[in-house]
């Protein structure tokens, strides 16, 4: 009978008991850590490769590894690249620039007039231009066998080549001044002031100036009656606009003087030649070339890079 009173709680008892606890899913193994190919190093360093080890042991520290990139893997490109120039490495037979020439005394006719054309050796015009020194040419040019535009070509130059230069100031027609009325030119204007002359030059109206070249900006060398002698413009004026006009109260230039610049040039091998650099004078017949350029030993193949870009823009219609 007791059995029959305590069986329904033991039923009931048995329905709320908690269910068992689910089993948990398998952790899979860690995996090994890969092995790292090492290869040498450029410094040739002692290279460590990293091999998988136990947890608990700590990796040494490698001393230099250079791991091998696949083909697939992608690389961050630097944030800027210097890209070093070549350096000219100019001969010392080119290097050893010869002394200029001695000049020759200008001479004169029997009115006073300079006897052109008048060579003046291992000169140019502007205050801060070199005479000698080894020039790269740019763009394949011709060398003349005289200082003439109707020389025959004696030499060809291909591009890349260096060559010794001296630049030599031909001054081939003079220009020409005419004195308004008489006048003592006793003062001589420069960039800042005027300043009192050596020398009194007595000029007198009808009388004519032979210039014949350009000393530097605003100043030239003139001739008159069989002598030299140098001073600024005081044939011309500033009008109010800035313009510079070729008439003032004591002169009038008729003409301006033209001068070619040749450079004798001289290569390696001994070969010597002329090039034409440029011609100053009228307007018309003002020129300039560029297929030769001046170097130095710092100089970088790019010296010839403006050259070449302004001829490619000069191309483009």
């Amino acid at each position: 009978m007791r059995w029959l009173l305590i069986l329904p709680f033991v039923v009931a008892c048995d329905r709320v008991r908690p269910p068992a606890p689910a089993e948990k899913p398998a952790v899979p193994a860690p995996t090994p850590a890969p092995v790292v190919a090492a290869v040498p190093a450029p410094d040739t360093a002692p290279v460590v490769a990293l091999q998988s080890m136990p947890d608990s042991m700590p990796a040494p520290a490698p001393v230099s590894v250079v791991a091998v990139v696949s083909d697939s893997a992608a690389v961050a490109k630097p944030e800027s690249t210097v890209v070093r120039s070549r350096a000219l490495i100019i001969p010392a037979s080119l290097a050893l620039l010869p002394p200029d020439p001695e000049n020759d005394p200008l001479d004169f006719d029997a009115v006073g007039a300079p006897v052109l054309p008048y060579v003046s050796y291992g000169d140019c015009e502007g205050g801060r231009c070199s005479t000698g020194f080894v020039a790269l040419t740019c763009v394949a040019t011709t060398l003349r066998s005289a200082a003439s535009v109707d020389a025959p070509i004696a030499v060809r130059l291909p591009a890349g080549e260096l060559i010794q230069v001296r630049r030599d100031l031909h001054m081939v027609e003079a220009g020409v001044v005419v004195v308004k009325q008489d006048y003592d030119l006793e003062w001589d204007e420069t960039a800042t002031a005027e300043v009192a002359r050596g020398d009194t030059v007595h000029l007198a109206q009808g009388d004519t100036i032979f210039v014949l070249r350009n000393v530097e900006r605003g100043r030239w060398t003139w001739t008159y009656k069989g002598r030299v002698h140098d001073s600024g413009e005081f044939w011309s004026t500033t009008t109010r606009r800035g313009v510079r006009r070729g008439e003032s109260d004591i002169a009038v230039r008729r003409s301006l003087p033209r001068r070619e610049q040749w450079w004798s040039a001289k290569r390696i091998d001994g070969t010597t030649g002329y090039w034409l650099q440029a011609v100053s004078g009228e307007p018309e017949e003002t020129e300039s070339h560029d297929e030769l350029q001046p170097v130095s030993a710092r100089s970088s193949a790019e010296v010839c890079a403006k050259v070449k870009s302004a001829r490619a823009t000069a191309r483009k219609p």
